[in-house]
């Protein structure tokens, strides 16, 4: 009569898993479950963590441009969330950001301006550009109307994706009041947004 093989110890747990599916399949699931929770409540926190710090790094920005070229003649901030349903489960996007407007003689002037948004931006250390910098206002003629505007995209805190677009006198896209009618309005809408485990805001 041959001599049984002896079975190593890896061989011995998966002859047992074999014979047990069922209770190795309650087993797995047991698991998943016990790990899934704790680490949804971490990607909760780091997400709020993410958007607190992207809200604290945009004031911290702003107030550096308004160190530089005086306080906006307005200023807005604003924080928000929404669902876009998937097939299997709901993606939640959040953004927060903050726009705010000065009076501007013309294109030229606001061309400066904007370059010494871009250098506050740079002295507050929390966003890295993604791309090269704009250095001035494009005139990109869409049917009968003129848009003046750049935009410059960053990675900003935990990497956060965010973006600064100009706008200089063009009214379909200004929403906020500049103190000198007789100038020109020019507008600045700094944000931050990404995924999120759900609604922070």
């Amino acid at each position: 009569m041959p001599r049984r093989k002896k079975l190593s110890a890896s061989e011995k747990a998966l002859n047992y898993l074999k014979a047990h599916r069922r209770l190795s399949l309650t087993l797995v699931i047991a698991i998943l479950i016990l790990c899934y929770f704790p680490l949804h409540a971490y990607r909760i926190y780091a997400d709020e963590h993410k958007f607190s710090q992207s809200r604290s790094a945009i004031d911290d920005a702003y107030s550096k441009i308004s160190s530089s070229i005086g306080e906006a003649d307005d200023i807005k901030r604003q924080s928000s969330c929404f669902k876009d349903s998937g097939l299997l489960r709901d993606h939640v996007t959040c953004a927060v950001e903050t726009d705010f407007i000065y009076s501007s003689a013309n294109q030229n002037q606001a061309n400066t301006l904007m370059g010494k948004i871009q250098q506050a931006i740079a002295a507050s250390h929390h966003f890295k550009p993604s791309h090269k910098l704009s250095k001035a206002l494009s005139n990109d003629l869409v049917y009968d109307t003129y848009y003046h505007d750049a935009e410059d995209t960053y990675r900003g805190p935990h990497g956060i994706d965010c973006s600064v677009k100009y706008s200089f006198d063009t009214l379909d896209e200004v929403d906020l009041t500049w103190r000198d009618q007789s100038l020109k309005p020019f507008e600045i809408f700094f944000s931050c947004s990404g995924g999120s485990a759900k609604t922070v805001y």
